[in-house]
This record gives C-alpha cells, sequence and structure tokens, in this order.
C-alpha cells in the first residue's frame, strides 16, 4: 500500500477500512472471499506494527493470527493462508515483536516453497541471513530472477544476490556499490541499514567513496535528514561471521 510505505498512517487505515467495507458488500465466490480477508487481515498488522507506540508487543498479533487460522474455503485460500501466516510470522521476528525459531520456520516454509512470492522472499531473505541459512537464500534468489517486473524488484533481488556473497565471504565494494545506487526511496535505506549495513562494514566494503554515494542518493528526498554511517577500517574476512 502507497500510503503505508509513505508512513501516512491516516490515509493508510482509511483506505483498509474501505477495503472491509466493500467486502462487506461484497458477493464473491467463498474461497476468493475468504483470500481478501486474509489479505485485509495481514495489512492491518502491517499499519498497526509501523504506527505503534514504543513497547507495544506481542498483543499486536492477537487479531491477526485469530483470522489467519480461520479455515480456508477452497484451494486458493488455503494457499494465499500458508504464505501470510508465514510472512506474518517473519515480519513480527524482524521486528521484535516474537521470534520465529528454525523449527517453526521449517514447518511454515514446507507449505510455501513451491508457491513464493516476490513479498514473501524479501522477508524470507532477511530470516535466512541473519541465520545463515545460505540454502534459503538460493531458493528465494531463484524465483527473484525469474520474476524481476515487480515493484522494487531490482533493489531486492540485489540486496539479495549481496546477501548470498557476505554467507560466502565473496562480495565485493562494487556489489554494495550495486545496491547503493538503487535506493529510490528512503525505506530502502532503512532496509539496507537494519539487514546489511553492519555485515558491509564488517568486511570492510563501506568506505568514504561509498559513504559520499549513499549520502548523494538520501540528499533526493527533501526532509529526510537520514544521517549516514561513518566507514570503519576493514578488520576481519565476512566469511568468517556470516557462514564461514
Amino acid at each position: 500500500m502507497h500510503a503505508l510505505y509513505c508512513r501516512d498512517e491516516g490515509e493508510a487505515r482509511a483506505r483498509l477500512n474501505t477495503a472491509w467495507l466493500k467486502l462487506l458488500k461484497s458477493r464473491l465466490a467463498e474461497d476468493y472471499h475468504q483470500v481478501i480477508r486474509y489479505r485485509l487481515g495481514y495489512l492491518e498488522f502491517q499499519i498497526a506494527l509501523s504506527f505503534a507506540a514504543a513497547g507495544a508487543g506481542e498483543e499486536l498479533l492477537d487479531q491477526p493470527l485469530k483470522l489467519l487460522h480461520e479455515p480456508p474455503a477452497g484451494e486458493m485460500s488455503g494457499e494465499v493462508q500458508a504464505r501470510l501466516m508465514l510472512q506474518l510470522r517473519l515480519l513480527a521476528h524482524r521486528r521484535g515483536v516474537r521470534r520465529l525459531p528454525q523449527k517453526e520456520f521449517d514447518r511454515l516454509y514446507r507449505r510455501v516453497r513451491e508457491t513464493l512470492s516476490a513479498e514473501l522472499c524479501f522477508y524470507i531473505s532477511s530470516w535466512a541471513f541473519e541465520k545463515k541459512r545460505r540454502e534459503l537464500l538460493e531458493q528465494v534468489l531463484e524465483p527473484l530472477t525469474v520474476n524481476a517486473t515487480g515493484y522494487q524488484s531490482d533493489f531486492v533481488w540485489q540486496r539479495t544476490n549481496l546477501m548470498l556473497k557476505l554467507l560466502d565471504g565473496a562480495a565485493t565494494r562494487r556489489d554494495a556499490e550495486e545496491l547503493v545506487k538503487r535506493i529510490t526511496h528512503p525505506q530502502n535505506w532503512s532496509v539496507i541499514e537494519h539487514d546489511l549495513w553492519p555485515a558491509l562494514m564488517s568486511a570492510g566494503l563501506v568506505d568514504e567513496q561509498l559513504s559520499q554515494l549513499l549520502r548523494e542518493r538520501l540528499a533526493r528526498f527533501a526532509g529526510s535528514e537520514i544521517p549516514v554511517p561513518k566507514p570503519q577500517p576493514r578488520t576481519k574476512r565476512i566469511g568468517k561471521d556470516y557462514g564461514q
């Protein structure tokens, strides 16, 4: 949702409420109706999480989990339920609301590995990089390569590929530069800072030239005032910390 991406809480909630009202008045087939219910429930969690007050915790999960545990009405809603259940748990893990243990991830992932969406691949890659699960990064990179036509797809592919190279100890400064060049929104930097910047610093891939390029990219966003970390001297090979 554009309003959510642009941090417009009022617009995001207004659009969500409108969507729920339209669904109530609709006469959709039962299976498709349940698909929309699942999607709106997940979106409601995204909005609540994005604008939650400091200290908000697992209570944010109560309602969306209850909705996603409703029985599917057919094959289509069953597939969507499985994807959104994993995506919800990955998002909650990423934001520190509730950790997702490896056994639970594996159980949920088995249900969806043949029907991965680009958005789900984004969240899986974050979790896989954190857990040093190289095989998962390879698995999600394939659909991102084949279906490279979605919104922000180039940025997401480059980020995931860089994660894989970092785990292999094969990342270069050029790889980091290519990712920075694909920043088109402040949220892109938030993703890099959260997922990759410490690893890039540790690998010695952040120098003054890359920091300057980052400043130039972020300067395009009026009023953003996003601080750019200073480069640090290289101290160790990334592979020793990230999977080798």
